[in-house]
């Protein structure tokens, strides 16, 4: 839950089984070991596998009997079941008690198109990203993000505000833990971007704030200057701004 596990790879089936199926470096001087932290969005894709699993969608030792000319479909119908399962439980556990109808893996058509900056291209669809969900996917908006946020966070739906809070202190889908001179702020960064067009780029970035507020901003392009962080540049403004 934190980005170290040490497994490597894309958050896609196949590259998941491959990841697992070799194993973590024993190799302490290598930057993936476990322990060493290199971030990697597997961790959360592999926990779409285990919810299904865990949650009786699919027994851990399922395989689908096809002949061997398409032997692939095993896997294909593992990705098929995980991917499903894991999307109604997020839907019944996390959106619904939160009043978010309408979040989906797949990219809205009035959703905004992810841009290079300055802009020298059309604009490009992300898409449906279903087969890497669980490390990235999820299309919504400011309010609804911020909907399910304060939900997690106090109202006892999702869970309890004591474990909540127990979650961002421990780390738990957390990007940064920074004290400002209001108190805690909690941050998540996201990036999602078109690599063969080197720069159309989507980012997010969700805080947990002080004095029980959130903070969601959503950007359809890189910032003006790629030597900057973008959340460098939003949390520096709230913590010279905090009295």
């Amino acid at each position: 839950m934190t980005h170290t596990t040490g497994f490597t790879g894309d958050t896609d089936y196949e590259s998941m089984k491959a990841a697992v199926a070799a194993g973590v470096s024993t190799d302490t001087s290598m930057p993936d070991y476990l322990g060493n932290y290199r971030y990697r969005n597997m961790n959360f894709g592999l926990c779409r596998i285990l919810i299904a699993v865990i949650n009786g969608n699919i027994s851990k030792g399922a395989t689908f009997s096809f002949p061997p000319a398409i032997s692939d479909l095993n896997d294909l119908l593992w990705d098929i079941i995980t991917i499903s399962a894991y999307n109604q439980y997020v839907q019944t556990k996390v959106f619904a008690p939160a009043g978010v109808t309408s979040a989906t893996l797949d990219h809205p058509a009035a959703g905004a198109l992810a841009h290079k900056f300055p802009v020298t291209t059309a604009g490009w669809n992300s898409g449906d990203l279903e087969s890497v969900s669980g490390g990235a996917g999820w299309h919504m908006s400011v309010d609804q993000l911020l909907d399910v946020m304060g939900t997690f966070r106090r109202k006892g739906t999702i869970m309890s505000p004591s474990a909540a809070q127990t979650m961002l202190e421990d780390g738990f889908g957390i990007d940064l833990i920074q004290n400002t001179a209001a108190g805690k702020l909690y941050n998540k960064n996201g990036l999602w971007h078109d690599a063969s067009t080197n720069g159309r780029t989507e980012q997010s970035l969700a805080y947990f704030l002080p004095e029980k507020m959130e903070l969601v901003v959503l950007a359809n392009s890189p910032i003006n200057n790629p030597e900057v962080f973008f959340r460098d540049v939003v949390t520096q403004i709230y913590v010279d701004n905090v009295k």
